[in-house]
């Protein structure tokens, strides 16, 4: 499908027929919930509150544009061709419901597969001066993928990154601070 469309302006033939031809693919590919994630440039298909029914989800994309590094659409039932696509879909036609995976995806959209390398987005002008390549993303985005596959310790079914994103939401819930978070897990060791 000829997706050169997401870049254009809103107000373009091209773009709105685009919208179309993307509210047709996913509502093709619908799991019968009614909902579905906004690809929208504010959205951004962040989370389970950005799934709204399909006329919202055109409201959006003709207002607010279409995000331009959501190119395969992995949430509207595209398959990513990428190896190591850690948004893989179930036999049911969904995402992966693990949090962890879903945060590596929203963090990492690229590395992960969720957004290919720059299909259909305009290459901005050549540097004067050759740059050499960042791989502190990809040492990042392996750091996690590590985390996300190494029990906490033997034989306990929850991995690092379950654990700390638990500690995380602990903090937000409670309202603790950073600090109130180390002090009560350095009690906890000395004990």
């Amino acid at each position: 499908m000829d997706k050169s469309w997401i870049s254009l302006p809103r107000y373009h033939r091209k773009y709105a027929e685009g919208v179309w031809d993307f509210m047709q693919y996913a509502q093709g590919n619908a799991d019968g919930s009614g909902m579905f994630y906004c690809p929208c440039k504010m959205c951004k298909c962040r989370s389970d509150m950005h799934r709204f029914p399909l006329g919202t989800v055109w409201d959006h994309l003709k207002s607010n544009g279409f995000w331009e590094r959501y190119t395969c659409w992995i949430y509207h039932g595209e398959t990513s061709s990428r190896p190591h696509d850690h948004g893989q879909f179930d036999e049911t036609g969904s995402t992966s419901n693990d949090p962890t995976t879903t945060f590596i995806n929203d963090m990492f959209p690229h590395d992960s597969g969720v957004c290919p390398e720059r299909q259909h987005i305009p290459q901005a002008p050549m540097q004067a001066v050759p740059r050499g390549v960042n791989t502190a993303g990809i040492a990042k985005y392996n750091r996690l993928i590590a985390f996300q596959q190494t029990p906490l310790c033997p034989g306990h079914e929850k991995t690092v990154l379950q654990c700390v994103m638990e500690v995380m939401h602990i903090k937000v819930d409670t309202k603790s601070t950073v600090t109130a978070v180390d002090r009560v897990y350095g009690l906890r060791f000395t004990v």
